[in-house]
Order: C-alpha cells, then sequence, then structure tokens
C-alpha cells in the first residue's frame, strides 16, 4: 500500500494488513495495521494518526518510519527492522515497543514508549547507514536474556542511545568496530540514562578490543565502555593454587596440594555474571571449557578459606 498525499480513514476499527508501506498522507490511528509480507524495504513519511490501532512489522524487509506518529496501541518488531528516522514526535505514536525473536529496531529517531527486547531481538542504536547518530527512547528499556545491543564505532565516532527513564542491562553488548581498531586508554559514551541502570550484559562482543587489550567494565552502568591494557596472568606457580592447560586446549586443572577442603571454583563471564560452579576433592579440580563461546572468564577458585582469580581467554 503506498499512502498518497490524501487520507485513509474508517468508521470501525479493523486490522489491516499490508504487503508494504510508502510514500506520504495519513492513515487511522483506530485500525491496527500488520505490515511487510512482501518482505521488500519501504520508507513511509506520512503520519499514522491517533487512535487505539497497533502496529506489527512483519516480513524481512525494512520499514522505516519518518513522520511524528500518533497512534496508542503500541507496536511490535515481529521481523525485519523498524527503523525510525523521525525528527519530530515519536515515530511509534505513544504505546510500548516490542522486539521480538530475530527482529531489530534501529534509527535516529524519537519513541516515546517503554521499549523491551525479547531473547533473540536486536536494538542497534543509531542510523543503520552512518556512524556516530542517537536513538532516543522517552521512557523506559528492558534488555532481556538473550537479546542484544549493537553499537557502530568508527574513528572518532559512535552510535549513541538515550533513555529517559530506567535501563534494565542483559543479554548481549555488541561493538562492530570499523576501520583502524580501538587503542588502549580509549573511552565510549554508548548510553545514558535519565533514571537507574540495572542488571548486567552477559556477554561482551568482541570478547577482547585488540591483542594486548581489555574492557574496563568499570563504568559500564554509567554506558561507559573504556579499553585498558590486559593485566597479566596470573602465575601458574602460584604460592596456594596452580593453573594447568592441558596441551593449548580449553581445558585447564586447578591444583592446590595443600588443600584439605575441596576444591571449589566459580566459573564468571568478563561482566562478572555466574555460569557455572564446580566441586572437586583436593588436590585437583578439572575445567572444561570446550563448550563455552570464545571470550575472556574469570576463574574464583577457593579451598582452605583462601580464593584466587584466574583470568582465562578462550580462542575460537
Amino acid at each position: 500500500m503506498a499512502a498518497s498525499n490524501g487520507s485513509s480513514e474508517s468508521s470501525t476499527a479493523q486490522t489491516f494488513t499490508l504487503g508494504a508501506l510508502s510514500g506520504t498522507g495519513t492513515i487511522s490511528g483506530r485500525n491496527s495495521l500488520v505490515i511487510g509480507s512482501k518482505n521488500t524495504s519501504t520508507v513511509f513519511s506520512g503520519t499514522i494518526s491517533s487512535g487505539g490501532g497497533r502496529l506489527t512489522k512483519q516480513g524481512s524487509g525494512e520499514l522505516d518510519l519518518r513522520g511524528a506518529n500518533e497512534y496508542t496501541g503500541g507496536t511490535i518488531v515481529q521481523q525485519g527492522s523498524l527503523i525510525v528516522s523521525n525528527s519530530s514526535g515519536s515515530a511509534t505514536g505513544t504505546g510500548n515497543v516490542t522486539v521480538r525473536s530475530g527482529a531489530k529496531l534501529t534509527g535516529r529517531g524519537s519513541i516515546a514508549g517503554t521499549v523491551q527486547v525479547l531473547e533473540g531481538g536486536i536494538l542497534a542504536a543509531g542510523s543503520p547507514t552512518n556512524v556516530g547518530s542517537t536513538l532516543k527512547l522517552g521512557k523506559n528499556l528492558t534488555m532481556n536474556p538473550g537479546s542484544r545491543m549493537v553499537f557502530k564505532q568508527r574513528l572518532l565516532y559512535c552510535d549513541k542511545l538515550t533513555v529517559d527513564g530506567n535501563i534494565s542491562l542483559n543479554g548481549t553488548l555488541e561493538l562492530q568496530i570499523q576501520g583502524a581498531g580501538l587503542k588502549e586508554g580509549r573511552s565510549l559514551a554508548l548510553f545514558t540514562a535519565g533514571g537507574t541502570v540495572s542488571g548486567a550484559f552477559e556477554a561482551i562482543e568482541p570478547a577482547v578490543p585488540g591483542e594486548g587489550l581489555e574492557w574496563d567494565l568499570s563504568r559500564i552502568n554509567e554506558g561507559i565502555l573504556a579499553v585498558q591494557a590486559a593485566s597479566a596472568l596470573p602465575s601458574a606457580t602460584s604460592a596456594e593454587f596452580r593453573l594447568i592447560q592441558s596441551d593449548n586446549l580449553p581445558i585447564y586443572r586447578i591444583n592446590c596440594e595443600a588443600a584439605t577442603d575441596p576444591i571449589k571454583v566459580e566459573i564468571l563471564s568478563l561482566t562478572g555474571k555466574l555460569m557455572e560452579n564446580l566441586e572437586s576433592p583436593a588436590p585437583d579440580c578439572l575445567v572444561d571449557l570446550n563448550n563455552y563461546s570464545a571470550g575472556l572468564y574469570l576463574l574464583r577458585v577457593s579451598a582452605n578459606h583462601k580464593t584466587k582469580v584466574f583470568k582465562i581467554v578462550k580462542k575460537e
């Protein structure tokens, strides 16, 4: 359906399934719209007027909303990409926005309602084609386990996300580094919140910013991701605990000859999330990371009231 300079109105609320939506004009917001089954990418610069209708984006294509829309029934990004490129108002009306598995919400415009990204869904800040623009959310943002928050970075520029309400972190933080890599001391201001920031990312991609570097997450709840020199790995001949790798495989033996208590090992992600608990009779505990994805992990080892943390890089 191509909306012209006229308007599309109906006396009763209905649901319209449209293969595509493009053009300008006004569409009644009292009707619910299911858009995108043609799997094409289109731009709609018109307005969806006030009303309780809902917009559902389906199909593999992109729908770029460039107007200030007024519908109140909410938005579901079910498939493909919904791009918000409005310069005023809210591209998605006043209702809440839900991003489902396999779908993406992106853009440099503004969204008035609460945004929730479900498992498998993607929130990508900024314009899809350029680096350095900002996506603005007027209420709360919830990233669910298994979701993905994406930012592009190139040279001095980085996409940004501003949230007027609270942010609940989870899932994966993905940084798409374009051009020259990051250097020690670089800080990236990724997001800001007008309210609180809670939770933590399950993982960061890439796991390390470059050779000899690691992520500094000390200010991540302020939206700041920094790069620092990788700290030295603990010596394998530690006085209390020894970390022994098996033939360059992601299999490690924690040894403590002096231990009388069982050896306990916590496997933690880079962000501090507990991945697994292990316990074995002294003097050894085997740690097998074969089923873990590539990245940096912490092994927190304890026995006989002593604790030591080892840093492990799991390679592809």
